[in-house]
């Protein structure tokens, strides 16, 4: 039970350790910012609607059929 006991302490000092690394090494590591494309933004006024003159189609087709049953008596 002891040695599980330090064997933690152990661990645990090592990771603690470890993880108070040095900042200024870190940021010698660092690379540099990617350079990136940049547009500038303007202000104009755009139409809210557009008209399009042509022929749509649908891309699915569905059927809506009435169903009429008859036994062949008269209704009256």
């Amino acid at each position: 039970m002891k040695s599980i006991f330090a064997l933690s302490i152990i661990i645990a000092t090592t990771v603690l350790n470890s993880c108070s690394g040095d900042d200024k090494q870190a940021k010698k590591q660092q690379q540099p910012p990617m350079p990136v494309p940049v547009a500038t933004a303007i202000q104009k006024t755009v139409k809210l609607t557009e008209t399009y003159t042509g022929r749509f189609t649908a891309t699915e087709k569905v059927e809506v059929r009435s169903t009429v049953l008859y036994d062949g008596q008269k209704m009256g």
